[in-house]
């Protein structure tokens, strides 16, 4: 009902809710950061490793793609997955 008070179990849950909506934002804004600075990172180790001067220049190297695909996908995760840990102990605190 709408008149009914809002008790302690309703107010813990609307902070439980809280602290998983904070997590998934922190999350996938994570993502994404850690996504195009691990992808800009192998580039620039690529063209380093080749000597390449441009981006045109690694259109051809299968190493690239086997790298971005090797290291970009597992770090993100990892990586996101620390931050998510840590945003969820942060806010476990401030709510005790």
């Amino acid at each position: 009902p709408p008149d009914a008070p809002v008790g302690p179990l309703i107010i813990g849950v609307m902070s439980m809710n809280r602290g998983v909506i904070f997590t998934i934002i922190g999350t996938m804004v994570s993502a994404i950061v850690f996504w195009n600075a691990l992808a800009e990172a192998v580039v620039l180790y690529e063209m380093w490793a080749t000597g390449a001067s441009t981006r045109a220049e690694l259109v051809d190297d299968m190493g690239l793609g086997i790298l971005l695909l090797v290291v970009v996908p597992p770090g993100t995760i990892i990586l996101s997955s620390i931050i998510a840990w840590g945003i969820w102990r942060h806010l476990k605190k401030r709510q005790l």
